[in-house]
């Protein structure tokens, strides 16, 4: 890893350390939350201008979240433009600006409503997304309010047959170890990584089986007509792990230190633009190797 997140950015910065074909493709998949957001969760207005420019100069930015499409548009979709295309719900799902879905590897819906009742029984919340939709409890939905403010949440009560249908990603909050167990009885249909959110408090996101961000790159990928390994992946956390190491992995100043460790570059703090500096040298190295 080389580490630039004292340093200003800059394309002579970059051109040494990403190759030149890499560069000139100009392809890049970003983290949402504490990558594009700050830490506040606000988008700042010099992220949004860099991501534009990237498109602007013939390039893509695409979000790689573990955030399915309702929250993600609530937050950092609004700032793409209408040709961008996304990974979503923690590499589950392919998805176009406008909500279409291109591509999924989603959960059944029967083990979807069974998991459902069980952090009901447990004491659990839980909370999930269906295509533009994020359906959650509605008694409990207090939870999601606290970092998704703002955000229209459906009410679980209203899917008509929650069993017939295929779900991206559940995201269960206010976990305990008995839950922790459940989910262990599942290992053989699901993949789940615990995480924090924006308070610092425990969640778990579940996919299929199998499902990473990888996932769904790996399917923009084929899309874009090019390898994995020439997309720049830029990330802060721990579900981040794995895009880091199949893409041209980029660490954010502050993601944590075991991505640090595996990306090949480490850029500047979200909340001092790290992004925006980055894809703006990253736009003026393309036009010098142009």
């Amino acid at each position: 890893m080389t580490n630039f997140a004292d340093a200003p950015i800059t394309p002579e910065l970059i051109k040494a350390v990403i190759p030149a074909e890499i560069v000139r493709r100009l392809i890049i998949a970003v983290d949402a939350d504490k990558t594009t957001t700050r830490l506040d969760m606000s988008v700042s207005p010099a992220t949004k201008a860099a991501i534009l420019a990237v498109f602007a100069a013939g390039g893509n930015v695409s979000l790689c979240t573990g955030r399915a499409y309702a929250p993600a548009t609530h937050l950092v979709l609004p700032i793409f433009p209408e040709s961008a295309i996304h990974v979503l719900a923690g590499g589950a799902t392919l998805m176009t600006q406008s909500g279409e879905r291109l591509w999924g590897r989603e959960i059944p819906g029967k083990l979807v409503a069974e998991l459902v009742a069980q952090t009901e029984k447990l004491g659990c919340n839980f909370g999930f997304g269906l295509g533009k939709k994020f359906y959650v409890a509605s008694d409990r939905s207090q939870t999601f309010h606290k970092f998704l403010p703002g955000l229209f949440l459906d009410d679980v009560r209203d899917i008509p047959d929650l069993v017939t249908q295929q779900i991206p990603i559940l995201v269960i909050s206010e976990l305990n170890s008995a839950m922790k167990v459940v989910l262990e009885q599942h290992k053989s249909e699901l993949s789940w990584k615990l995480m924090l959110d924006f308070k610092d408090e425990e969640y778990v996101d579940i996919t299929a089986a199998g499902v990473t961000k990888v996932t769904g790159l790996a399917q923009l990928a084929k899309l874009k007509n090019l390898p994995v390994s020439e997309i720049i992946t830029v990330g802060d956390g721990l579900n981040d792990l794995e895009m880091i190491q199949a893409g041209f992995g980029i660490a954010m100043g502050n993601a944590v230190p075991e991505l640090k460790q595996l990306a090949k570059l480490t850029i500047g703090h979200t909340d001092n633009d790290g992004l925006a500096e980055f894809l703006l040298a990253l736009i003026e190295a393309r036009r010098q190797l142009s």
